[in-house]
């Protein structure tokens, strides 16, 4: 991880639109985070990263990625690097109907 945040967003349309909750809702702000207030426009890392910094399992963090895109609300493009598996994720624009 190059940049850190001291703080994610989270937004209504996350929690009222989207229907997020818990480590999903989790998640999706720290990925929406990184995706829109970055010079990277994604979240760049490892399951590793997510969970450590959301204090959160990397089983959940993996439950939670999988149901995220499951969803269609983040997309997953794989990298190798260093020897790791590093993962750019995007989250998907929410636009309103």
């Amino acid at each position: 991880m190059k940049e850190m945040f001291d703080s994610i967003y989270v937004f209504d349309f996350m929690v009222n639109d989207l229907k997020l909750v818990k480590n999903e809702l989790l998640v999706y702000a720290l990925i929406y985070t990184y995706s829109n207030y970055t010079a990277s426009e994604c979240f760049y890392g490892t399951q590793s990263d997510i969970s450590d910094m959301l204090n959160i399992s990397r089983q959940t963090a993996n439950t939670a990625i999988s149901n995220l895109i499951k969803k269609g609300y983040i997309e997953k493009k794989y990298t190798e690097g260093k020897g790791h598996r590093f993962y750019y994720v995007d989250a998907v624009q929410w636009e309103e109907n």
